[in-house]
């Protein structure tokens, strides 16, 4: 299957462009890594120029660190230099430990 950054890549890149950049490095992450890595990853967060992405072991995770330039490149492409600064990639394990706590809850 074909993502809309394949088929019509100006269009695409404009759309990123005017969305906040936070929903942009989201809508791009499949883009970026490709169909079939996105189908088994997942964006978590995106703040101060860190994207967090969840991965199903520990095996993507070893060889998607190393794909992190390459991706950091990607992301610059089509949303401009400095926008993504790192990626981290982690297991669900790692994912949930450092999942931000619900807004308005105390913990106790």
């Amino acid at each position: 299957m074909q993502t809309a950054g394949s088929v019509f890549p100006e269009f695409f890149a404009d759309l990123l462009r005017e969305t906040p950049l936070d929903q942009a490095v989201r809508m791009a992450w499949p883009a970026v890594c490709g169909a079939k890595v996105a189908a088994r990853t997942a964006t978590r967060e995106f703040a101060a120029g860190r994207l967090r992405v969840e991965v199903p072991d520990h095996a993507w995770r070893v060889q998607l660190t190393e794909l992190e330039l390459d991706y950091r490149r990607e992301f610059a492409r089509l949303l401009g230099k400095g926008k993504v600064e790192r990626i981290v990639f982690e297991t669900g394990e790692q994912a949930a430990v450092q999942a931000p706590s619900p807004k308005g809850k105390k913990k106790r």
